[in-house]
Parts: structure tokens; sequence; C-alpha cells
């Protein structure tokens, strides 16, 4: 098995459980969370669970809350800061976005 096919195949195995966590977390949630709280709730899951981030001194991608986490227990604060900036980048859009759908939906 190649280092790619090998690759890939953990990068579906893992879409694959998040898109299951995700359906799971919705399917429960829903009956007990209105609209606009389960937006903010599944896209903050979303973004968490499916931002890819490169992993410092390799040549590989990985979960970015992963890389963040493993590189700040590694005391390496910096390359963490970094890895974790593209989720709050995406968060802030998203709830932007989120926003904007709860004052249209006022009117």
């Amino acid at each position: 098995m190649s280092e790619f096919s090998g690759a890939l195949n953990i990068w579906l195995l893992y879409a694959a459980t998040s898109v299951a966590v995700l359906a799971i977390f919705w399917r429960v949630l829903r009956l007990f969370v209105t609209f606009i709280p389960l937006l903010l709730l599944m896209s903050t899951l979303f973004i968490v669970l499916a931002t890819p981030v490169a992993v410092p001194d390799t040549q590989s991608m990985a979960p970015a809350w992963l890389v963040g986490m493993f590189e700040f227990a590694l005391g390496n604060a910096e390359t963490a800061e970094a890895a974790v900036l593209p989720i709050l980048a995406l968060l802030v859009i998203a709830y932007a976005i989120i926003l904007l759908i709860s004052i249209l939906r006022r009117r």
C-alpha cells in the first residue's frame, strides 16, 4: 500500500466517522434545541471536525483541532495557534452567516 492510499483511507474513515457523529448529534439535538441554536452547535461541530491543516515538518494534513492540541501539549504555542487560526476564521464567518439568517427569519 502506498503512502498516499494509506493517508486517503485514513481521511475517508475520519470523514465517514465525522458525518456519522454530525448525523447523530443533529437527530438528537433537534428534539431539544430550536433552529438557530442548533445551527450554531452543528456549524461549530462541523467546522472543528472538518478543518484540515498541514502537519508541521511533514507533507501530510491532519484535523486542525488535533494538530493544535498536540502542538500545544508539546509546548509549541505558536504552531498550535497557527493550526487553530483557520478554525477561528471559519467560525467567525459561519456565525456571521447564522446571525444574518436569524435577522432575516425575524422579519
